[in-house]
């Protein structure tokens, strides 16, 4: 907000998403939580099966991130 500065912790049970990569559904508004849906949606409808190249895919993002992707989800 421009006027205070909070200090954010891992410890803090609020900021687990830090650590995990997913938030709460309760910290999500209620448009937010349709944005993975659609997302996941759109990546599966550009998706050319005959074009996936795991070997690239593993050269350009290494594997330990995956699970942070969304289109991945």
């Amino acid at each position: 907000n421009g006027k205070e500065v909070n200090e954010i912790t891992f410890a803090d049970p609020k900021q687990a998403h830090l650590l995990t990569g997913k938030l709460d559904e309760s910290l999500l508004d209620k448009n937010e939580k349709l944005f993975p849906n659609i997302m996941e949606k759109h990546f599966k409808s550009i998706c050319i099966k005959e074009r996936l190249n795991p070997v690239k895919h593993k050269k350009d993002m290494p594997v330990r991130y995956w699970k942070y992707l969304t289109e991945k989800n």
